[in-house]
C-alpha cells in the first residue's frame, strides 16, 4: 500500500502542520515525536507524554496536541501503558526510510546536544554535506553533520574516514542496518534536543522531497 504514499516532506508539510497560526509545533516536532515513539519500540520501551517532552525539549501540552494530530492520522496508539506505534506507523517510517538512532554525543558533530537519524539510500544526494548544515542554520540550529556509507565504509564527505578516524563512534553507527548508500545526519544545537532535532529532520526532509 505504500508504493502510493507522498514523500516524507509532502505528508510532513501538508498535513502534519495544518494548523492554526497559534500552533506552537511545526513539522520537525511532529516528525521528532513519531521517531521517539519509534525509538521506544525498537528498545522495548514504554514511552508517555511526559517521557517524550523530556527527550525531546518539547512542552508537554504541545506533545499532546502532536500526539493526537499523529494518532488521527493513524500513526500512533495511545493506551493506559502509553504512547505506541500502530502498524501504519510502523510501515510508513520504514517506506520512507527514516529512524532515530542512539548514539554517544561526537566530537565529530557540532552541537552540546546531537540528533542522529539514519536515512536509507540517500548517499547520492549528498556532495559536501554543506546543503545539510544549511539546512540546520536556516532553522536556528548551529549545524548538521553528515555521514555517508561509500564503497563500504563510513564516511563525512569529501573523504574523512570515520572507521579509521572515529572507531567507536564507526562502530555504535554500525548497530544499526547501514548499507551502501544510507546516510546519517546528526543535528547539533547548544540550546537543547528539540532545536537539535529541527536541524537533522530539516536536513532530511530535503533530502526526502520530491
Amino acid at each position: 500500500m505504500f508504493k502510493y504514499f507522498p514523500t516524507m516532506a509532502s505528508i510532513v508539510l501538508t498535513i502534519l502542520s495544518q494548523t492554526s497560526n497559534k500552533a506552537t509545533f511545526d513539522d520537525n516536532d511532529a516528525l521528532f515525536v513519531l521517531e521517539k515513539v519509534h525509538d521506544a519500540l525498537l528498545f522495548g520501551e514504554v514511552i508517555g507524554r511526559a517521557d517524550i517532552s523530556r527527550a525531546t525539549g518539547i512542552g508537554e501540552g504541545t506533545v499532546r496536541t502532536i500526539v493526537q494530530r499523529l494518532r488521527s492520522m493513524g500513526l500512533l496508539e495511545v493506551s493506559r501503558d502509553g504512547i505506541g506505534m500502530t502498524k501504519t506507523g510502523i510501515d510508513f517510517l520504514s517506506a520512507v526510510g527514516i529512524t532515530l538512532i542512539r548514539l554517544d554525543h561526537t566530537d565529530s558533530a557540532i552541537g552540546a546536544y546531537q540528533v542522529p537519524l539514519l536515512i536509507k539510500g540517500k548517499a547520492g544526494l549528498i556532495e559536501k554535506g554543506i546543503e545539510q548544515r544549511n539546512c540546520a542554520i536556516k532553522v536556528g540550529a548551529d549545524g548538521c553533520t553528515t555521514i555517508v556509507c561509500k564503497g563500504g565504509a563510513l564516511v563525512l564527505p569529501p573523504d574523512w574516514n570515520i572507521d579509521e578516524k572515529s572507531p567507536a563512534l564507526a562502530s555504535q553507527i554500525r548497530r544499526y542496518d547501514v548499507e551502501e548508500g544510507d546516510v546519517v545526519l546528526i543535528g547539533g544545537s547548544d540550546t537543547g534536543p528539540r532545536m537539535a532535532s529541527a536541524a537533522s529532520n530539516s536536513a532530511a526532509l530535503a533530502l526526502l522531497a520530491p
